[in-house]
């Protein structure tokens, strides 16, 4: 049974399509999804050295995340939601919220990189595949 889903969200087509199916598996099983949108971390500045934040469009963007999540949450009818935003390297923040959260599956979407691509840059996908504390989806 999958009771706590963990989906990765960030707007794209592929994680639209994991959040439905992750719906829809959530409400045959009375279960909840947690939505959970990662940004990858902000390279160092000089300027926090001396405890001086550099201006930064970050809050803005955090704020764009938990409305596009919200929205998306509102549409999962009768499915109890959560969203998750953190910072940091997304299979990595979707593999720490499933261990916290004690999920049953983690649902992502595939973006259908060639192997070549999954070798230059790295797969989400593929990383919480091989990473997940628990079944992994990864929906086309």
């Amino acid at each position: 049974m999958f009771r706590e889903i963990v989906v990765g969200f960030d707007g794209s087509d592929p994680s639209r399509r994991a959040f439905e199916r992750a719906v829809e598996m959530a409400r045959a099983e009375g279960g909840r999804v947690t939505l959970v949108y990662a940004f990858d971390p902000v390279p160092f500045t000089p300027l926090e050295v001396y405890g001086v934040a550099p201006p930064t469009v970050r809050s803005t963007e955090i704020e764009r995340a938990h409305k596009m999540l919200q929205h998306a949450a509102e549409r999962a009818d009768n499915v109890k939601t959560d969203v998750v935003v953190e910072t940091g390297y997304p299979a990595d923040v979707l593999v720490e919220t499933a261990k916290a959260r004690k999920a049953d599956l983690v649902v992502v979407g595939s973006r259908g990189m060639r192997a070549i691509g999954r070798f230059m840059l790295g797969s989400v996908s593929d990383r919480v595949v091989h990473m997940a504390p628990c079944a992994v989806l990864v929906v086309h």
